[in-house]
């Protein structure tokens, strides 16, 4: 049969019977009470069902635009769903959990059936979560309350899978389950995942699929050649961008991406260096296509932080939460056309709960160890050593250790300088060479230079001791952090104004349980200072570094100094 190009007027009886059945149905579910569940906090139980699809699936680079939408869509849809609780024998509505698909909830166009076309269309592509969500429900033997199929066949959809489709509020999927079920919906960079979490039992018989597919397919509106129709519109392929999310600056990343093809890339940085005349912030603002600045959130960071003192637990909770401000400023320019990313890590937990790294492929820029590897160093350490309370002072959140391993999980490549770092990630870390700094004159000595600062996590009792037993001087470089009395027995040295900090130095100790960036330390190697330190700094073996145990700190410095 012929198709009938659709028309104006078409489309209009078509929207005035989509209101009707609108109207109808709000009035009926007044009478339905259909209850809103909430999240819960953890997913206790078994896996009683996982399904998981395919979410890039077209070829046609004309389709690609609804492709990235419909990807993006369900990465909103997914976040709304992700973790709710579903009581036994309660009735789940789609529709009552996501409500209308609108612009300020993220929405955006993508593909959706009507009038036998498939049409952009805002919120368009999450039946995808529906068929997925039918099929869970029939494999976890819900009572299947309402469902209905599609008209047309989808192009590239699976065959012979579960069918149902969707559209406010008039077409819902309603089931209701034998027992509490917990819901996990999420995406990886290529498959969208639907989970049910809950008690298994001994016997489970699925419901049976009983469904008949519509025996026409669906033509879309980018490829289907009716130019003369009047939602026709020329489409421009684009192959979709990469986002680059980055705080403040590191040489290396720097370097690292400016030996990369910028030119259409988005750069989210805290402050635009052309008005914001800071070094911490100069990134390679020129190679990129467009650049955004989180400039009120890097601000208020600013005041906040010259409020707090410089170490503390304190400090390190605000420095969590303007981490978390920055990734929800970033997050408003990840459009769909943004399907690659290259991130800081300490944005990772806070986009991964929000659903923004799913359906992208992105790389990690590490500055830290993993925050679940971080406190178990310094757990073991406090147990050590119980009586320096700093190592116990602070512990971020369960779930933002459990979201930033997972967002890991799911990287494609760790990027760091940081050799210790990058052993963690075997195969997937990218070793980047550390940025080393210019040589400068000083003059040599006896002391034993502490880069600092004076805490019990960057090894200051051992430095303490190591000091006292050979009877050297130390050079506090950092700030000292420790309680009165604490040097007692040890000759302390400041540099002074005008001197370089590794004046009168015969070596570099620094038996730190963690360290993130050894500035001073390559610094003390391109001056031919020796050093020695833990694993923890991150430096490769080299000419003029020590690596020790902690508990071999004493031998370790006493050969470097003489």
């Amino acid at each position: 049969m012929e198709r009938v190009t659709p028309s104006p007027v078409s489309n209009l009886v078509f929207r005035a019977k989509v209101l009707a059945l609108q109207t109808r149905r709000l009035a009926s579910d007044l009478a339905v009470r259909l209850e809103a569940f909430e999240a819960a906090p953890t997913a206790a139980g078994d896996v009683l069902v996982e399904l998981r699809s395919r979410l890039w699936r077209e070829d046609d680079p004309r389709e690609w635009i609804n492709e990235r939408g419909k990807v993006h869509n369900l990465r909103v849809a997914a976040n709304q769903l992700n973790g709710l609780s579903i009581p036994a024998g309660k009735t789940f509505s789609f529709w009552k959990h996501i409500g209308r698909t609108t612009r300020r909830k993220g929405y955006v166009y993508g593909r959706q059936i009507q009038e036998g076309c498939l049409i952009p269309a805002r919120g368009g592509g999450i039946c995808q979560l529906t068929n997925m969500l039918y099929e869970a429900a029939l494999k976890a033997e819900c009572q299947i309350v309402e469902r209905h199929p599609h008209t047309r066949q989808v192009p590239n959809a699976p065959v012979n899978k579960p069918d149902a489709t969707v559209a406010w509020n008039h077409i819902d999927l309603r089931f209701r389950p034998p027992q509490d079920l917990l819901l996990k919906v999420f995406l990886t960079a290529d498959e969208l995942v639907v989970q049910f979490v809950g008690e298994k039992r001994s016997k489970r018989t699925p419901l049976p699929l009983i469904q008949t597919k519509p025996s026409k397919a669906a033509a879309s509106c980018a490829s289907c050649g009716m130019d003369d129709c009047f939602r026709h519109k020329p489409v421009v392929a684009t192959a979709g961008r990469r986002a680059v999310l980055v705080d403040r600056v590191w040489p290396e990343f720097v370097e690292f991406l400016q030996a990369q093809d910028l030119e259409e890339d988005l750069l989210l940085l805290p402050l635009d260096p052309r008005r914001f005349q800071r070094q911490a912030y100069e990134w390679p603002v020129e190679q990129a296509g467009e650049i955004q600045a989180a400039t009120f959130d890097t601000l208020y960071r600013s005041w906040r932080s010259r409020r707090l003192a410089s170490e503390g637990a304190a400090r390190r909770k605000a420095a969590l939460e303007a981490d978390e401000a920055l990734a929800k400023a970033y997050a408003q320019h990840l459009g769909p056309d943004v399907i690659r990313l290259t991130v800081y890590q300490q944005f990772l937990p806070f986009l991964w709960r929000d659903g923004h790294l799913g359906g992208r492929h992105y790389d990690v820029l590490m500055t830290r160890f993993p925050i679940a590897e971080l406190q178990a160093r310094l757990d073991a350490a406090a147990k050590a050593s119980p009586e320096q309370k700093s190592l116990a002072d602070f512990r971020a959140g369960d779930w933002i250790a459990r979201a930033e391993q997972e967002a890991l999980r799911q990287a494609d490549r760790i990027i760091t300088p940081h050799a210790e770092i990058a052993a963690l990630f075997s195969d997937r870390a990218v070793l980047i060479p550390w940025h080393l700094p210019v040589p400068k004159k000083h003059a040599k000595g006896d002391a034993i230079a502490f880069p600092g600062p004076a805490i019990a996590r960057k090894g200051s009792e051992i430095v303490r001791d190591v000091a006292r037993e050979l009877g050297r001087p130390v050079i506090l470089a950092g700030s000292d952090l420790e309680k009165p009395g604490f040097w007692e027995g040890v000759e302390m040295r400041r540099p002074k104004q005008g001197e370089h900090w590794l004046d009168g130095a015969a070596c570099v100790l620094q038996p730190a349980v963690m360290e993130d960036q050894s500035r001073k330390l390559l610094e003390a190697l391109a001056c031919g200072v020796p050093v020695v330190a833990t694993q923890a700094c991150g430096i490769s073996p080299q000419e003029g570094l020590t690596l020790i145990d902690p508990r071999n700190a004493l031998e370790a410095t006493r050969l470097a100094c003489s």
